[in-house]
């Protein structure tokens, strides 16, 4: 796959929202990695924008057609644990099989378990545009909780 590691992400200045008033995440400055803090009415929400964040820090998401879906499990020791195993499958679905998913709907969610649906497309040279090589979501200042009735959680991603 090419990446055009040149390019700046197109949301580096921006906020990306679900309604005018709730943003799904917004980028923070990270000295060597990519750092993004994730919002979300419910802890559905936060990992579905989870998902979402991930791919628009990876690719150009507005050329990523949600023409296929996934189904993407993870299991882990608690929320943070679960947060980062599931965004660690997903960068396995994308490096190795070459997926790049859009949008997300959690399935099934408790403390240990997720299962989620996954659509996009698999990438196409010169179709699709990847602006990183992110290896792995990181536990680096990982923590979920809750800030004026949502849910956020900030993660960094190591690239």
């Amino acid at each position: 796959m090419y990446i055009n590691s040149m390019k700046k992400p197109h949301h580096s200045d921006k906020t990306h929202s679900q309604s005018p008033l709730e943003k799904r995440y917004e980028s923070f400055s990270h000295p060597s990695d990519i750092g993004i803090s994730v919002f979300g009415n419910t802890l559905e929400q936060l990992y579905e924008n989870a998902g979402y964040a991930l791919f628009d820090s990876l690719c150009n998401l507005e050329k990523v057609k949600e023409t296929d879906k996934v189904e993407v499990s993870a299991v882990g020791d608690d929320g943070e644990g679960l947060l980062v195993n599931f965004l660690n499958e997903l960068l396995y679905f994308q490096s190795v099989k070459g997926w790049l998913f859009r949008r997300f709907e959690v399935q099934e969610l408790s403390n240990k378990t997720i299962q989620v649906m996954a659509w996009g497309e698999c990438y196409q040279a010169g179709i699709h545009e990847l602006f990183h090589e992110i290896k792995c979501a990181t536990y680096h200042s990982l923590k979920i909780r809750q800030e004026k009735g949502r849910w956020r959680v900030d993660v960094v991603f190591d690239v």
